[in-house]
């Protein structure tokens, strides 16, 4: 009894070239992977790894009633937030991306400098945010934004939600907040994972 070669060899050679377009999608991710890794740790010339600054990772609105606020993005707008009650101290939406977050305008503005915190009429009840790794990070990315002509509008230091971190504003005037918690996570994008 004869064994018919020629479809076991064309099986063999489908198999084949799937398994190169397999490998091919893998080699493609392992390079994005690393391209992204390189573009977010430029290295100096003395060999340390410098700080790049080239992601926000949330962006908070500062609301005058947050439960209003809450139902109209939550409820409204459909935002997907882990909050069930109806006025939290803060709101963070899971959406793709940069996140979202509301924080009461009163507690923002002393959130960035308690002493003497920003004029209502002068800030506009909005802050970027770069959420760093480490708390030398913080504190480079702090230094690098005011030796680039940013204004330190506080200076990094531990917060009372556990976390460590200062405030700076750009040559405009928008306030940056960098800040670093052991609780936070960051996936392979770099984007923030807040649980």
């Amino acid at each position: 009894m004869e064994f018919p070669l020629e479809p076991l060899l064309q099986m063999v050679s489908v198999v084949k070239e799937l398994l190169e377009a397999f490998v091919m999608a893998w080699l493609m991710n392992q390079a994005i992977k690393e391209k992204v890794i390189q573009m977010s740790n430029l290295p100096l010339k003395h060999g340390k790894r410098r700080t790049s600054m080239n992601r926000i990772n949330i962006i908070t609105l500062g609301v005058r009633d947050i439960a209003e606020s809450l139902r109209f993005y939550r409820d409204g707008l459909g935002f997907h937030t882990t909050i069930k009650e109806d006025e939290p101290a803060i709101v963070f939406f899971n959406n793709a991306g940069t996140k979202l977050a509301l924080y009461p305008l009163e507690e923002l503005t002393k959130d960035i400098n308690e002493e003497e915190p920003p004029k209502k009429n002068g800030f506009p009840g909005l802050t970027l945010a770069y959420n760093a790794k480490s708390i030398e990070e913080v504190d480079d990315v702090i230094i690098r934004a005011e030796k680039a002509g940013g204004t330190i509008e506080k200076s990094p230091q531990d917060v009372f939600w556990g976390g460590y971190s200062g405030y700076f504003s750009d040559p405009d005037g928008y306030y940056w907040e960098v800040a670093y918690s052991k609780d936070w996570s960051f996936d392979e994008y770099e984007m923030l994972i807040i649980k």
